[in-house]
């Protein structure tokens, strides 16, 4: 790597490198010509640091500057695709010219020899990927690719021969093309069977792109892909990578995308680590492996730590390991956790190390694919851009399935995005994976799910239709105080909720299954509009006879005066106020759903950060004073606690709008000390396991279901050798221990007992008594096993029993998150590694609810136990 600026000769060593990636980027030799003369002007305006990295600082200024000139040409477009509109709508005669084309296309699937069709309409219609058709089939994955290819050939010569002149087909190359760039996946879009059925085999050539495939010389418009900015791997990388070598070194010579313009990676050294703390010294390693999406090894892969706002990027701290032949590393044992991503470019995370200073036992395994970069506009049907759409990434469903490797350190890379003010968005470093999604979301417009292909696509026109567009939706408008049009205004139905827009209007679907109402099985019986510091407006509409919601085709909600508040002051059992005291509302109103995060009707109103979405509190000063804001005209109950102790008390009900309340907060009544010893069930004391007070400091509740609890705790301590610990001041009440550790399940030990009648005769105790310092607290040690059945279709969940007979729980875990049920279900004949209980004894299948099939099974400790079924 160099140290001084490179002069101009320097730079223009990599002309033909520019003006070959140029070429790749742009649509046309004069585009490209335009795009490299605009960075040879940024290049000698403000040279690289060092000529070193020229190259790759050149690739970046060039991919800039393909972008601004993109984003230019969209925006230009679109005026004179709005000014155009208006003389540009389809006559009566097209659309029936199109229907009939349709008729035709549909007939020319279905008249299809097998086993063609069937395939052709399990990868189009039913929407499933190759390898779940060829387990359908009972075929190889080859053969049902082969089959598509031929399928497709006989298609497109039956409708050419129908009708020979290419040009009749395009009539449907709009709304296709539509339907695929711009609307979700088919079983998302079409409300029906019959209209499924009806736009199959149009879709089927959308997805190949209908105006190349019946006029090759048309040109792309919307959704150009441009091979260019974060390239994937090419075959022969990939091939040489799979073979565990490591990559070829790039030339000047050789032009190349961005995946040959990265930054360079270490060459790989079996059982080394590069630039590793000198902590290493001490002996205590950490392994690990890096997988692909389809879990083979990769070899010279760079591993480090994750940055904030990050997805996939190392920063800080450098490359921590590389990854040898087989796929493997290792690396010192940090000090603090740390999530481990790919530091190479052409390598986009899925599923990153979650590592920390107890990650002692077992592997870690790193999942990454190949990068892509995807970019463009989020607009409505009139043209008129969606600013703050919200863009997620989303895996296929079961993708950890694949993978035969205990994965309970591996954790799910998020990818999300908002459209600016005009529509646009960019996701780079976004994940190739057959049957990947970008999932496309803006209030009161349908939603979309994008296919993500292999290669980088910035030229995505999305186009999200209103919800009021449809015949069967309640609308309505909010009103401010004055009776005007209230901007942004968050308006709920059920639990799902929107933003209004300029005109202060909104529109919901009164039947949406795509709704979290629908999901979660909530029928919305009110509309509730809130801003911040006003009183919301209320509308319940009147039940018809048979029970149901009358809902009118209209809805005017108007908001209020100011909302109110609750002034107090915390103090001790002896009436001195306590400094640092959380308070807040016991028993808050539920509002509904803000970009997926449930929210208390109280937190909107007092316009709290998302953060504080569900659970929000107030600390007190060093006066004992506080003061809770957005209240309504109703009574609530208050809670305070000791966020060092985790010491609770709650109030009786408080008038919205009180002053002078004052809550007590008992600090005398703890537990000096608590100690005692953790064993497994084979009564052997277990050290190394962290255990912590904690307690269910806030639940959030609807209709009187809680959906989600927020916690609190305090540091605890770890077991020496022999299982002890010793705790001090922990709280007679309302906590439990919380006791965990890699090689256990974790236990909640004192949790559900006080006031709870479910676990009255169970072996879960309370905290021990004043002078009883001797506590025997019982973990299950943690086994795990996977799944796989020789029928996909024989099975969809599973359950574990225990030697008694009884279903014990059964966890799957993401880096430091953790989903438990006494089910785990079975996704196209498979399962993950699952974490359960040494002392599971009996496997359950189930079909449907209905068990199918048992199968004693004995598990290992620190072993995945493979079961094929």
């Amino acid at each position: 790597m160099g140290t001084a600026n490179p002069d101009a000769a320097e730079l223009l060593q990599h002309s033909r490198w520019v003006r070959e990636l140029a070429r790749r980027m742009a649509r046309d030799a004069s585009a490209a010509d335009d795009l490299v003369q605009e960075t040879w002007c940024a290049a000698f305006e403000d040279p690289p640091q060092d000529s070193g990295g020229a190259q790759r600082w050149l690739g970046k200024v060039l991919r800039n500057v393909a972008w601004k000139t993109r984003r230019a040409e969209r925006r230009r477009r679109g005026r004179e695709e709005r000014a155009a509109r208006a003389e540009a709508q389809d006559s009566t005669d097209e659309l029936v010219a199109r229907a009939e084309l349709e008729r035709e296309l549909v007939a020319a699937v279905l008249a299809m020899e097998e086993p063609y069709r069937t395939t052709v309409l399990l990868r189009f219609f039913e929407e499933l990927p190759p390898r779940v058709i060829a387990r359908r089939m009972r075929v190889p994955v080859e053969t049902v690719k082969t089959r598509l290819v031929r399928a497709l050939a006989r298609l497109r010569t039956r409708l050419e021969g129908a009708r020979p002149d290419p040009r009749a087909w395009l009539i449907l190359a709009a709304p296709v093309t539509h339907l695929h760039t711009a609307a979700p996946s088919l079983g998302a879009l079409l409300m029906n069977a019959k209209l499924k059925l009806s736009l199959v085999a149009a879709a089927v050539l959308g997805v190949l792109g209908l105006r190349a495939v019946l006029d090759p010389g048309a040109p792309r418009a919307a959704r150009r892909v441009v091979v260019g900015a974060s390239a994937p791997v090419r075959p022969e990388e990939r091939r040489r990578l799979d073979e565990g070598r490591a990559e070829p070194q790039e030339t000047a010579d050789e032009p190349t995308t961005e995946a040959g313009a990265g930054r360079e990676s270490p060459t790989p050294v079996e059982g080394s680590s590069a630039g590793q703390p000198a902590a290493a010294s001490a002996g205590t390693w950490l392994r690990g492996r890096v997988l692909d999406d389809g879990g083979r090894p990769l070899a010279g892969i760079p591993l480090g730590p994750r940055g904030r706002g990050e997805a996939g990027r190392a920063a800080g701290g450098g490359v921590l390991a590389t990854s040898a032949a087989d796929g493997s590393f290792r690396l010192a044992a940090p000090s603090t956790a740390l999530t481990l991503v790919a530091c190479d470019e052409r390598f986009a995370t899925i599923l990153a190390g979650f590592v920390g200073p107890a990650s002692t036992a077992g592997e870690t395994i790193v999942v990454v694919a190949p990068s892509v970069a995807l970019a463009g506009r989020v607009e409505d049907e009139q043209g008129e851009p969606l600013p703050d759409a919200r863009l997620c990434v989303q895996t296929p469903s079961g993708f950890r399935a694949r993978f035969a490797e205990i994965m309970d350190r591996s954790q799910a890379v998020e990818r999300t995005a908002d459209a600016d003010e005009e529509g646009e968005f960019r996701l780079v470093d976004v994940p190739y994976v057959e049957g990947a999604i970008l999932r496309v979301v803006h209030d009161g417009h349908a939603s979309a799910e994008i296919p993500i292909g292999p290669a980088s696509d910035e030229n995505l026109l999305i186009v999200l239709p209103r919800v009021g567009a449809a015949e069967d939706v309640v609308a309505g408008i909010v009103l401010d105080e004055g009776g005007q049009p209230a901007v942004g205004a968050r308006v709920a139905f059920g639990i799902d909720s929107q933003r209004t827009g300029r005109d202060g209007r909104f529109a919901f679907p009164l039947e949406d299954p795509q709704s979290l109402g629908a999901r979660w099985g909530r029928v919305p019986d009110a509309l509730v509009a809130v801003a911040r510091g006003r009183m919301p407006g209320r509308f319940e509409p009147p039940r018809a006879a048979d029970g149901s919601r009358a809902w009118p085709r209209f809805v005017t909600l108007q908001l209020g005066r100011p909302t109110l508040s609750i002034v107090g002051r915390v103090v001790d059992h002896e009436g001195r106020p306590v400094d640092g005291v959380q308070v807040w509302l016991a028993d808050p109103s539920f509002f509904g759903a803000v970009d997926g995060e449930l929210m208390q009707l109280e937190n909107v109103l007092a316009g709290v950060k998302k953060s504080r979405a569900r659970w929000n509190y107030v600390t007190t000063g060093g006066d004992g004073t506080f003061a809770l804001e957005g209240l309504v005209e109703r009574d609530y109950r208050l809670q305070a606690m000791d966020p060092d102790t985790l010491l609770r008390s709650e109030s009786e009900p408080v008038p919205a709008g009180a002053t002078g309340v004052r809550l007590c907060l008992p600090t005398d009544t703890l537990h000096a000390r608590v100690a005692g010893r953790i064993v497994s069930n084979a009564g052997t004391p277990i050290g190394g396991v962290s255990i912590y007070p904690m307690c269910d400091a806030f639940e959030t509740r609807i209709d009187g279901w809680v959906a989600s609890t927020n916690h609190g705790k305090v540091k605890g301590t770890r077991t020496d050798r022999d299982g002890r610990f010793e705790l001090r001041n922990v709280p007679r009440t309302l906590v439990y221990l919380r006791i965990d550790g890699e090689g256990i399940l974790p236990l909640e030990y004192g949790r559900y007992v006080e006031g709870d009648e479910r676990f009255v005769n169970t072996e879960v105790r309370a905290l021990p008594t004043e002078g009883l310092d001797e506590l025997v607290i019982t973990v299950s040690r943690r086994a795990h096993f996977r799944l796989e059945l020789a029928d996909p279709d024989a099975a969809d969940a599973l359950a574990l029993l225990d030697a008694r007979g009884l279903p014990i729980e059964l966890s799957v875990y993401d880096g430091d998150n953790r989903s438990e049920g006494m089910r785990q279900p079975i996704r196209d004949g498979r399962t993950q590694a699952i974490a359960a209980p040494d002392s599971g004894r009996m496997l359950v299948l189930y079909r449907d609810g209905i068990e199918v099939a048992r199968r004693a099974l004995e598990l290992a400790p620190g072993e995945l136990i493979h079961v094929r079924m």
